[in-house]
């Protein structure tokens, strides 16, 4: 799902709100959440039904050491979808929907001593540097459940899972070895790779959890 198309539906939305003269209620709200931080405009289609457009950023870039090798690593978390709820009695509600994921971490270290590679090691003459980045399909599905008073202006909590499938993972040496030397690097980096995504196999499924405060305009 594209951004374009999230905005469109968001746009429509309003539009449509703005010309039926029906008083359709329309809210909005600010939020922070394991997606990072954002802001959500609702229009409630029924009493029990609820579309709500939402958006999130985060972004934090940071030194770390990771087996002993040096990292600089930056991560990006982007979002926006579209989402259903279903209010089944009071405050409690079920949601459902897609989200456009950006999110996506990436990091770069320039090797000093040694660094271990699949099975095995290689000094900082062999390997200079290593690039890796993983990132995930841009449209995810959501479901999830959660409270939101329905007052002037109240709290909203929502927890649910972004269906992100497994990630893609990119781990790309900058070497001097040649010939089979290389070949035996470029398996051991695919070997790697493997180890990695059996390591991070449950990000897959991407917990949220987030508080809001919204407004009845």
């Amino acid at each position: 799902m594209k951004r374009t198309f999230v905005l469109a539906a968001i746009a429509a939305v309003v539009t449509t709100s703005t010309v039926n003269g029906q008083g359709i209620p329309i809210s909005i709200g600010v939020r922070a959440s394991t997606l990072g931080l954002g802001g959500e405009l609702a229009l409630g289609l029924t009493d029990r039904v609820e579309l709500r457009g939402v958006g999130n950023y985060f972004s934090l870039d940071r030194d770390m050491d990771l087996s002993g090798t040096p990292f600089n690593v930056d991560l990006k978390l982007r979002s926006a979808g579209a989402l259903l709820d279903l209010y089944l009695a009071g405050p409690l509600r079920l949601t459902a929907g897609g989200m456009w994921n950006g999110n996506n971490l990436s990091g770069n270290a320039t090797i000093s001593g040694t660094v271990s590679i699949g099975d095995s090691t290689y000094t900082a003459t062999q390997v200079g540097r290593l690039d890796a980045t993983l990132d995930f399909k841009k449209f995810a599905p959501y479901v999830g459940f959660g409270f939101s008073g329905r007052g002037r202006v109240s709290f909203f909590f929502d927890l649910g899972l972004v269906l992100q499938g497994s990630p893609d993972i990119s781990y790309v040496p900058t070497t001097t070895l040649t010939g089979a030397a290389r070949t035996t690097l470029l398996a051991e980096v695919d070997k790697e790779i493997t180890q990695v995504e059996d390591d991070i196999s449950f990000f897959k499924y991407y917990p949220v959890v987030g508080l809001g405060l919204r407004f009845k305009l």
